[in-house]
């Protein structure tokens, strides 16, 4: 949705496994940040496994499993979708986005 607006965002992929996470990460380029991706309680999720910043493939397939397990371990409710694999950013905002839907703002 961004790019449909020209908003620039640093490029970001989802991986699965340990061995998506590496390929992800070689094919951003490193160094990478990598973050949980869960849909029950993002926040909450990312909060419990705190990003890493990984240089290298068994890096960041190493991270995968400990971001997992870090998230599996402070929230068992949790249904974690895989990790976010991040280009690292050079300056600029961190902006982090939710939406809700609620019968008493709409949609209607």
């Amino acid at each position: 949705m961004l790019d449909a607006y020209q908003i620039p965002a640093v490029k970001t992929l989802i991986a699965t496994t340990p061995e998506e996470c590496s390929k992800a990460a070689a094919g951003i380029g490193f160094p990478v940040a990598i973050r949980s991706s869960a849909t029950t309680s993002p926040t909450r999720a990312t909060s419990a496994a705190s990003p890493s910043t990984c240089r290298s493939a068994p890096e960041a397939a190493n991270q995968f499993t400990k971001i997992v397990e870090r998230v599996e371990a402070a929230m068992p409710e949790a249904r974690i979708i895989g990790v976010a694999v991040q280009a690292m950013s050079r300056g600029g905002y961190e902006v982090i986005i939710g939406s809700k839907k609620d019968p008493t703002f709409g949609p209607r």
